[in-house]
């Protein structure tokens, strides 16, 4: 194993799966540095691999909106159960895509509680107060996952005013408990599973190098274009010092201006 076959692999691998290919440099660095110290190799060909482009790591590309319709028939293909042999699915992966194209982090969007959302307003809205963390796998059969009532910074705790059909389509599901995206039991889908139905999701719609994170990034592509980029702040509940001051000044707890946006360009779900 030499250094140029370990940038091939890491390389291939960052433009599916960028954590998991970080993760994975970091690991085989430790593993050569454990053979060096039993003179197995005289040196870590780790240490010469090239970074990972910034764009593959942590600047996930938003979907376009033939994209959007495309993984939207997927992901009713995936919930009739005509993409795997089996049990038909009970993961509303669709409704879970169709929140996060309205700005919410995945551990957002299936921590949403049914009393968090005013479905028959005039205007409908979801309020996000928390999130849900993958837990340790447990040997008991425990819980994967788990609703903490935290969301991730201050500013993301935040009400968003969304499109008709966005309730619609929330209206739909069925209750099983407190939480709108949960298993059969009730309890909190666990965020591996739910990016697992969404890699064969994109699979099926034949889209390729889009992680669940660019969504979100998605809302906040066409926000910014309809209404700039105070809304698409106020959307995603964004916080970073990288942003420019006027992401910042008169934040609103409730987003609004955003609602007209996601209409437009998501009109698919109508």
């Amino acid at each position: 194993m030499n250094t140029a076959v370990l940038d091939a692999f890491l390389l291939k691998d960052a433009t599916e799966h960028p954590a998991r290919a970080k993760r994975a440099k970091n690991v085989l660095s430790q593993v050569m540095l454990h053979a060096i110290r039993h003179d197995l190799i005289l040196s870590n060909p780790v240490r010469d691999v090239g970074r990972l482009p910034k764009s593959v790591l942590g600047d996930p590309r938003p979907a376009t909106s033939e994209e959007v319709e495309r993984l939207r028939w997927a992901a009713s293909e995936f919930e009739a159960g005509n993409l795997r042999p089996g049990r038909r699915p009970t993961m509303p992966i669709g409704a879970i895509v169709d929140v996060m194209l309205c700005g919410l982090r995945l551990g957002e969007a299936i921590a949403l509680r049914w009393d968090e959302v005013d479905l028959d307003a005039r205007i409908p809205q979801i309020t996000v107060s928390g999130t849900v963390i993958q837990l340790p796998k447990s040997f008991d059969g425990g819980p994967t996952a788990r609703r903490q009532d935290k969301t991730k910074t201050p500013r993301s705790r935040r009400t968003i005013d969304v499109p008709d059909w966005i309730a619609d389509r929330l209206r739909s599901l069925p209750r099983r408990g407190e939480l709108i995206f949960c298993t059969a039991s009730g309890s909190a889908y666990s965020p591996k599973n739910v990016a697992r139905a969404w890699r064969a999701v994109c699979v099926a719609a034949d889209v390729s190098g889009l992680v669940m994170h660019g969504l979100r990034k998605t809302a906040a592509t066409v926000t910014s274009a309809w209404a700039g980029p105070q809304a698409a702040a106020d959307l995603l509940g964004h916080v970073s010092d990288r942003l420019t001051k006027d992401r910042y000044i008169g934040r609103r707890e409730s987003v609004t201006e955003a609602r007209d946006a996601l209409a437009v360009l998501f009109n698919a779900g109508r």
